[in-house]
């Protein structure tokens, strides 16, 4: 079994960002990002230094300048695996970020089916046709970006496998499993919907399970320190962070990323299951070690 691969998706959210735990700016992702590395993150999962800005704002959130200095600066302060997220976004603003240099994002996000959030009240319907996915495969592969693909039901494996059939793809597949996201993507927080994805997964396949609880899903918090301890069990990696809940417990909010990934970590070890550090995430991905 390969050590443990943990995501910190931290970002700062508009949607409660008021809450302790929540870094601001550039300057406090690259500090959270920091302390959830010493406590064993491997994976900087990013949103930018705008926080979770959508509709009309998301021009100024996607500032291709503005990722490049919150990228260094998590760059300079760890050796983290960048992962640039935001996959509901327009494809030509996320080519941008792979155009970056030295900043481009070791990974991005891709999803293979459309977005169908609610959230806060209101609704989000962002489609990805197959061309669209295409033209990420196609943009991955020339400019060196591993996809982390998002799966929130099994459509999304029947498109991943699609790609794997077309030659766009090179194994290992980096899969998130996404759970109990609120919108036409639910899927029930339960052992047995992480089970029946993980039995459908492609060949040479490598995953992790993200669940989302708070404002954002429908998992309580003990819901998802069980599922991402099931994850653990089964061979398979885990995403968290205040991005993904930001509650420690059911209405705790977490005081920092660090925290979350520390529990994560001492849940692992106590399972006899040792933590990746970022070089070994590398090898496991199969990305190449960063030059220093």
């Amino acid at each position: 079994m390969d050590k443990l691969i943990i995501t910190c998706a931290g970002n700062e959210r508009v949607y409660y960002q008021d809450l302790p735990g929540v870094p601001k700016g550039a300057e406090g992702i690259a500090e959270s990002m920091r302390a959830a590395y010493e406590e064993g993150a491997a994976v900087a999962h990013l949103h930018g230094p705008h926080g979770g800005l959508m509709g009309k704002q998301m021009a100024p959130f996607l500032d291709a300048e503005d990722w490049r200095i919150e990228t260094r600066m998590v760059m300079d302060q760890t050796p983290l695996i960048i992962q640039h997220g935001v996959a509901a976004a327009p494809f030509e603003q996320r080519v941008k970020k792979m155009q970056l240099g030295a900043e481009k994002p070791e990974m991005i996000s891709v999803c293979l089916t459309g977005h169908d959030y609610h959230r806060d009240g209101r609704d989000y319907y962002i489609n990805h046709v197959r061309d669209e996915i295409v033209e990420y495969a196609k943009a991955c592969r020339q400019y060196g970006v591993k996809p982390e693909f998002e799966v929130f039901h099994l459509g999304a494996i029947w498109n991943v496998e699609w790609l794997i059939e077309k030659g766009l793809v090179d194994p290992p597949y980096w899969l998130t499993l996404f759970i109990g996201v609120r919108g036409g993507v639910w899927t029930p927080p339960t052992v047995e919907e992480v089970l029946h994805r993980v039995r459908n997964l492609p060949k040479e396949s490598i995953w992790q399970v993200a669940v989302w609880g708070g404002p954002r899903g429908t998992a309580t918090c003990s819901v998802q320190t069980s599922l991402l301890t099931l994850a653990i069990m089964l061979g398979g990696h885990v995403r968290l962070g205040i991005e993904d809940n930001p509650y420690y417990t059911d209405g705790v909010p977490a005081q920092s990323n660090a925290q979350q990934v520390a529990r994560i970590a001492r849940i692992a070890a106590d399972l006899g299951r040792e933590v990746a550090t970022p070089d070994e995430a590398r090898r496991i991905i199969g990305l190449p070690l960063r030059k220093q």
